[in-house]
């Protein structure tokens, strides 16, 4: 019974990558047909360069050159282009090799043909490591398409962390028919540290490996993630229940929407207030200890997450295969497919010991807990329960979560607008 279940389990993971991937091929074609963008005040449709090489000096070299006439487009030849991590050329403190200025678009020659390659593991020196990192707090629109980014897989060094794309204050970004593998920190970190937007979205995109297994005495625990959302900075979503799935005027948010998923300790995450809504997106694990394919914190948590349509598959007989892992915010999860998980929406409970739980409207904060927090309609596929509370008798049901429709609930906009833009 085990090995026809885990036959069908592979043969459900392999169909819904090839259909995915054959998605990309059709999107990738169409929107390399286009090479030309209305003017729409943010970006500069007439400055285009196409980089010397893919080598990060001349990527660098040529974004420099774009950014100074006003903004326009970069594009990457095809080829594999070595990203040396002892070399930084970005003009800045910035942790990355190279820096992307809001209003400069960089634009590859599409997955598997303009490749990004880390060939080294980042030196001790260097506790974080970018492969490219954008400034958006101009609050020009920055858009990345058609790039594989592929992080070193010969790690020694256990404290080593590497990202592939690191968006700081952005407004209205998109990252778009990308692959990402192989990161030990996260693929994609969407953030906002001092001022700026953060908003955008991340669509069509393949992600794979972004984990890293620790060695004794740690044990099997694991690192990394496919997307993480945080905001240290916001101030402003004291009126959360007026834009719940509408989002007018808000401006601190992650949309991430039809990517493929696999090998990840967490897909998405979040932390210090980020809020992220993912849907139409799969995500297969068949690693241990994943502890969340989708992932909200507790302790310095995050304001929370709409999850839904989305299929999770995992592989049987592993504890730590949940699908979602709500430990704070305030969260929508609903009409998700979960495979082989050891279980569907669980909730958990973490405290920092601060005596603070919920939301806090004096700080516009949220700490450490779930709160009005919705599921319904996931369903469950040869695996364990579709829902568990495991905060140990720390949630009540119909006070802090429900098991129905959130009442008035209408989901943003699908697809995002933001994917109807052309790609330079």
């Amino acid at each position: 019974m085990r090995v026809s279940a885990r036959k069908k389990t592979i043969i459900l993971t392999i169909s819904v990558l090839l259909c995915f991937l054959l998605g990309l091929s059709v999107v990738w074609s169409a929107i390399t047909a286009s090479v030309t963008i209305s003017s729409t005040g943010q970006i500069s449709s007439s400055s285009i360069i196409t980089a010397k090489s893919g080598s990060p000096t001349d990527v660098q070299a040529a974004i420099n050159t774009v950014h100074s006439m006003g903004g326009g487009t970069v594009y990457i030849p095809a080829g594999t282009w070595d990203w040396d991590t002892f070399t930084q050329v970005a003009p800045n403190s910035y942790s990355a090799t190279v820096l992307i200025y809001g209003g400069v678009s960089l634009i590859g020659a599409g997955i598997g043909q303009t490749i990004l390659k880390q060939t080294q593991s980042v030196p001790a020196t260097r506790a974080q490591f970018d492969m490219l990192a954008v400034d958006g707090r101009n609050g020009f629109q920055t858009q990345i398409a058609g790039i594989s980014f592929q992080g070193y897989t010969g790690y020694t060094n256990e404290t080593a962390e590497s990202c592939g794309v690191d968006m700081d204050g952005a407004t209205d970004y998109r990252i778009t028919n990308c692959s990402f593998d192989s990161f030990t920190n996260m693929a994609i970190n969407a953030e906002n540290v001092g001022s700026g937007v953060n908003r955008g979205v991340i669509d069509h995109n393949v992600f794979s490996n972004s984990y890293k297994e620790n060695t004794p005495p740690s044990g099997g625990w694991m690192w990394g993630y496919g997307v993480i959302v945080w905001d240290v900075t916001c101030t402003h979503w004291s009126n959360f229940a007026t834009i719940l799935g509408q989002y007018a005027g808000a401006s601190d948010i992650a949309y991430i929407e039809n990517n493929h998923f696999t090998q990840m300790r967490h897909a998405v995450d979040e932390s210090q207030n980020g809020y992220y809504v993912f849907r139409f997106n799969t995500v297969t694990n068949e690693i241990p200890e994943n502890f969340g394919s989708i992932d909200v914190h507790g302790v310095n948590g995050g304001r929370g997450c709409e999850a839904y349509n989305n299929t999770i598959i995992a592989t049987p007989g592993y504890n730590g295969a949940q699908a979602v892992w709500l430990r704070g915010g305030w969260d929508t999860v609903f009409n998700n497919t979960f495979v082989n998980c050891s279980s569907g929406v669980s909730l958990y409970f973490e405290s920092a010991g601060d005596g603070h739980t919920g939301y806090n409207t004096t700080n516009d904060e949220f700490y450490d807990a779930v709160w009005d927090t919705y599921i319904w309609g996931n369903t469950m596929i040869g695996g364990g329960t579709v829902f568990s509370d495991n905060s140990g008798g720390v949630y009540t049901q119909n006070v802090d979560y429900f098991l129905y429709a959130r009442q008035s609930y209408t989901p943003y906009t699908y697809p995002n607008p933001l994917t109807l833009q052309p790609i330079p």
